[in-house]
């Protein structure tokens, strides 16, 4: 038995004895349909036409805003040479159940320090905010996958290969010094 098909543009059918609001009394349904027309435009219920105001003057940033910025770019910035001391010794192939004690905590932090950042919100400082969320999760996921490949490494030698190429944190590493450098030059402002 073949069922029918349908074409893909038609509306579902709706069974005609399932009211089409349920749990609504006829009195809630009417006062709905009185309430006048609304409006599709846009494909969304509700969404009024009206231009946005055009964008005022930069403002400055609140100067909590930043210093707190600064203290988790700072807090960054320290944990960073940790994570290359722990990247060193993944490299030379170091004990993984103690290398995973040493950088586990470093990851959590760094994701603690992603989490915190959001919490601030100051559009003035939405470019840094961006970049130290990029730095803090490169610097988590390598780390993350440094240990990962430890875990592997002894399955092949370009595994082995691989993890003898770890060391630094490379240019994002640079970066974040830089957006220390910037954010407190913009806190002593």
């Amino acid at each position: 038995m073949r069922l029918p098909v349908r074409a893909v543009t038609q509306a579902p059918a709706r069974a005609p004895s399932v009211p089409a609001c349920r749990g609504r009394s006829n009195s809630a349904r009417f006062a709905l349909a009185r309430s006048g027309p609304r409006s599709y435009r846009g494909g969304v219920l509700g969404l009024s036409r009206r231009r946005p105001a055009p964008p005022s003057a930069p403002v400055a940033p609140a100067p909590g805003e930043v210093a707190a910025i600064l203290l988790l770019a700072q807090e960054g910035l320290y944990f960073q040479d940790e994570v290359e001391d722990v990247l060193v010794e993944i490299r030379d192939g170091g004990d993984l159940g103690e290398l995973s004690r040493l950088g586990g905590p470093i990851i959590s932090r760094y994701e603690r320090m992603r989490r915190d950042l959001r919490c601030h919100a100051d559009p003035a400082l939405r470019t840094y905010t961006d970049a130290l969320d990029e730095v803090f999760a490169n610097h988590s996921l390598l780390l993350h996958s440094a240990l990962d490949l430890l875990a592997v490494s002894w399955r092949s030698e370009r595994l082995e290969d691989e993890r003898r190429r770890l060391g630094r944190v490379g240019p994002q590493g640079a970066r974040l010094e830089r957006l220390v450098r910037e954010l407190k030059a913009l806190a002593g402002r």
